[in-house]
């Protein structure tokens, strides 16, 4: 190739310069390609047209926003999720369980009151330890990791050096299908990992600490001064928290609606790739914020249930709309994916994140592979081939071959008629 290429370096730029990418396929490791895209706009800049240069920025730079997480990145951002996964009738089986949960707690609640009708110095109350997190183990405890950011920064400058050849909309001969379509994916990586910085900006946007939500409404005017004084201060805390809370959650809100509008941005590239990643991560800005809220740590602080239930409640119903729009981004990337009779890892993603969702009405579409235990499977040997005629009319010839032989061999073995056993005739 390197050869081929330098015939026309010098009489035809363009193709010498589609010579030299062509190698970039041929490449197996990161550091091949970055290598060979860093050569490329040495030697041919946007010499070679303006969309190759715009690929071979891209290319680069998607090696080093990857290589800048230090840990293994999921769906190439850099956090990790842990849950349980969600199985067919899970749905069910939680309804069952916060109907016992609150049955527990009104019977509970109800002894309690009865207790107190007890003289207190008989009686040792046992320490309540909430929970560690709120919600259920099927919904996801996000943490973030670092980037290291010099060579982040290094890659989002490419990515925007990228978008603005774009802007320029650069001439590619439409007869160049797979150069139309270098350029689009370009194109739309730049985009989708432009807003994946705000994107885990807006991850590391947590809620505020110390909110409570818990009033005690029996202790509302009550004769003891001790509990009147407590409702008071309970309201208190629990207005502060709720403002605190609206704060936080309006903020979050806002930077949501403009990752979505970021996001959308990519449809324009044409790039069936990308907007399936722009979706998903359109559908996962929701759903990781409603995971945030339904998983969020309990505050160490709290000694009751009633503590712990109108924190956690509280906040899944905030979660709960998040959660729709979520679900309902998910079925749009889905049915892009179906329209575009394309399917990738982002296309993937969509389906899991709906099956965690609703494991009833969207069943998991993981395929199992079984291995035979009651046959035993080996690789049948096979002769080498010694004839190009073929093994059928080898064994015609040696047929018509055989005959003359069998038949002499036939001959050589009949009796005499002038021996015969006992004597002669």
């Amino acid at each position: 190739l390197s050869k081929y290429e330098s015939i026309y370096k010098k009489k035809d730029v363009d193709k010498a310069a589609r010579i030299f990418w062509s190698k970039h396929a041929l490449l197996e490791t990161d550091d091949e390609r970055r290598k060979h895209a860093e050569e490329y706009l040495k030697v041919y800049g946007t010499r070679g047209g303006k969309d190759r240069a715009a690929v071979a920025e891209a290319a680069i730079a998607v090696i080093d926003w990857r290589r800048s997480c230090k840990e293994n990145l999921l769906y190439d951002s850099c956090m990790t999720v842990k849950r349980t996964r969600a199985l067919s009738a899970a749905e069910e089986i939680e309804k069952k369980r916060k109907l016992e949960e609150k049955l527990a707690r009104a019977a509970k609640k109800k002894k309690k009151e009865s207790d107190d009708d007890d003289d207190d110095d008989k009686k040792k109350k046992k320490k309540y330890i909430p929970p560690k997190r709120c919600g259920n183990p099927t919904q996801g405890v996000i943490t973030m990791h670092e980037r290291d950011k010099k060579l982040a920064a290094s890659a989002q400058k490419r990515f925007k050096k990228v978008v603005g050849i774009a802007k320029k909309s650069p001439k590619i001969p439409a007869g160049e299908i797979a150069r139309i379509e270098a350029f689009k994916n370009a194109w739309g990586a730049a985009l989708v990992y432009m807003a994946d910085q705000e994107y885990e900006e807006y991850m590391n946007t947590n809620m505020p600490g110390g909110l409570d939500f818990v009033v005690e409404e029996y202790k509302k005017d009550s004769p003891i001064k001790e509990w009147a004084d407590e409702y008071e201060q309970q309201v208190k805390t629990r207005d502060e928290s709720t403002k605190k809370f609206k704060g936080y959650f309006e903020k979050k809100t806002k930077l949501l609606q403009s990752l979505t509008e970021q996001y959308a941005k990519v449809k324009a590239t044409g790039s069936p790739y990308w907007i399936l990643a722009a979706s998903a991560r359109t559908a996962l800005l929701s759903q990781n914020f409603a995971d945030e809220l339904y998983r969020a740590e309990v505050p160490r602080s709290f000694k009751t249930e009633d503590q712990y239930y109108a924190y956690c409640d509280s906040l899944a119903d905030n979660a709960g709309p998040l959660e729709q729009q979520a679900v309902s981004a998910f079925d749009y990337c889905i049915g892009r994916s179906t329209e575009f009779q394309f399917f990738n890892q982002f296309s993937r993603l969509c389906e899991e994140e709906m099956q965690q969702r609703d494991a009833e009405r969207f069943p998991a579409t993981n395929e199992l592979f079984g291995q035979s235990v009651y046959t035993a499977s080996s690789i049948a040997p096979v002769a080498v081939m010694t004839s190009t005629e073929g093994v059928q009319r080898n064994k015609v010839k040696q047929k018509k071959k055989d005959e003359p032989e069998a038949a002499a061999a036939e001959g050589d073995s009949k009796p005499d008629p002038t021996k015969m056993s006992g004597g002669t005739q």
